[in-house]
């Protein structure tokens, strides 16, 4: 259906997401999850975590979060407000090329006679952790358009998830299924990585 609706008015459809993007507002009923649960195979249906909670999000929510995303990354990419090291959910990288850097990390530490240890770290349930307000103070101490930053702040204000004939509203984790969420999570983790010191060679990437 958006299709359809883009092919017979472009105009009109890109019009609209300018001005919301323009205005820093994304609609409240754009914002609105309808969560299906789905059994785990050979798992009892007794217990919560025996189910897997898929999010169905808005199409033109997910549209406008698209073009968020892709303004955001562009900014991001542009300016190298992201550190280097850092692989995961970014174009143009890859876990190959993280595997490469740890490689040539340890080549040259070896040629200089010096140990190299590592250490993988499993963030569990890190998506659904990240804190909105701690986010929020992260992206705005961000030099990027103020109206990308008022568009995320309204995209994470009063989301809610609908269950079962029941909505809730949530204000915490990175909403399942967004094109932004990645993103958001990169910038959530980012000085994480500042905080090591050149001992160190910090990689953040996705298995």
């Amino acid at each position: 259906m958006i299709r359809e609706i883009f092919l017979a008015n472009k105009k009109w459809f890109i019009e609209i997401l300018n001005i919301l993007v323009g205005r820093g507002h994304f609609p409240e009923l754009w914002k609105i999850a309808r969560v299906v649960l789905i059994d785990k195979e050979g798992k009892s249906l007794d217990h919560p975590s025996h189910f897997r909670s898929i999010c169905i999000l808005p199409c033109w929510g997910k549209v406008l979060d698209k073009l968020i995303s892709d303004r955001l990354s562009y900014h991001l990419e542009k300016d190298g407000m992201l550190r280097d090291l850092k692989y995961g959910f970014r174009k143009n990288r890859s876990t190959i090329l993280a595997l490469n850097s740890i490689m040539e990390f340890h080549q040259s530490a070896k040629e200089e006679n010096q140990l190299t240890c590592l250490i993988s770290i499993d963030m569990s349930n890190a998506f659904n952790s990240v804190d909105w307000d701690l986010l929020i103070n992260k992206l705005f101490k961000l030099p990027i358009p103020n109206y990308i930053k008022s568009i995320i702040s309204s995209f994470l204000q009063d989301r809610r998830v609908h269950l079962n004939g029941n909505t809730k509203i949530y204000n915490k984790g990175i909403p399942q299924g967004s094109s932004l969420g990645p993103i958001l999570f990169n910038i959530f983790i980012n000085d994480l990585l500042e905080t090591l010191t050149s001992k160190f060679r910090p990689l953040q990437t996705t298995s």
